[in-house]
């Protein structure tokens, strides 16, 4: 029994500190487009398509990382 609340804990501890990251990238979004929404101008076409924008957008000046970050993100949803 004691096993299932520790389980339960260590849940809780990391699910609360992925849903702190979400909202921290999403404040970091939302303060870096500021002046322009890219989903209102029209270069993405959907609302879950800001996240990889943003990362292509920052981090294109680096050859190679935006993909490294893309292939990550993707291969993170595999089973």
């Amino acid at each position: 029994m004691v096993f299932l609340f520790r389980a339960v804990y260590l849940n809780s501890v990391g699910m609360a500190s992925l849903i702190g990251l979400a909202c921290l990238v999403g404040l970091t979004m939302y303060a870096y487009y500021a002046d322009c929404d890219p989903h209102t101008a029209g270069w993405v076409h959907a609302s879950d398509q800001m996240g990889p924008y943003f990362v292509m957008d920052i981090l294109k000046d680096y050859p190679g990382l935006p993909g490294l970050y893309i292939c990550s993100a993707f291969s993170g949803t595999l089973r």
